[in-house]
């Protein structure tokens, strides 16, 4: 069943690391999982997952994604700038769900308070923000599977608190 409707948000507890590159690096590395796939998560009135591959499609067509702090704010990081320049956001689709990896610039006082956050603790969630392109409900609609996600004009979040 194909769907589209507005934007969604789902958030994840994830191990989120952040390390200083070190040296001439003009960047902090940040990575972790924007989402889970095969992991049921309570929706309130029904359960929801993410089907492996959800993410295949979207990816293909390389989505402009930014990575963002609270789905709000100014941008970290994006999926359009060029890989191995500060400011760089990689996501890939593995075994777990859909990973991120990105180079915050060092000179960015929004990047250098981030990186503290994540390695004192203080923020150690994500989440992502999506349109659905392809969906399943089982017959008591109590469990919605999503098999295909949007991400272009999205994002991938750190976040303080987690839905699931």
């Amino acid at each position: 069943m194909t769907f589209s409707a507005g934007r969604e948000v789902r958030t994840f507890r994830t191990k989120l690391s952040a390390r200083d590159v070190g040296g001439s690096s003009p960047s902090y590395a940040v990575s972790g999982y924007a989402s889970l796939v095969s992991t049921p998560y309570s929706m309130g009135s029904y359960q929801e997952q993410i089907s492996p591959g959800a993410f295949s499609g979207t990816l293909s067509r390389n989505p402009d994604v930014q990575l963002l702090v609270n789905h709000e704010g100014l941008p970290l990081a994006r999926t359009t700038i060029l890989p191995g320049r500060p400011g760089h956001l990689s996501l890939a689709e593995d075994s777990r769900g859909l990973r991120f990896d990105a180079q915050l610039d060092r000179d960015d006082p929004d990047a250098r308070l981030v990186h503290r956050k994540i390695s004192s603790g203080l923020m150690d969630q994500c989440s992502f923000a999506f349109t659905v392109t392809d969906q399943d409900w089982n017959d008591t609609r109590t469990l919605r599977t999503i098999s295909g996600v949007n991400l272009d004009r999205g994002d991938v979040s750190i976040v303080n608190y987690g839905a699931s």
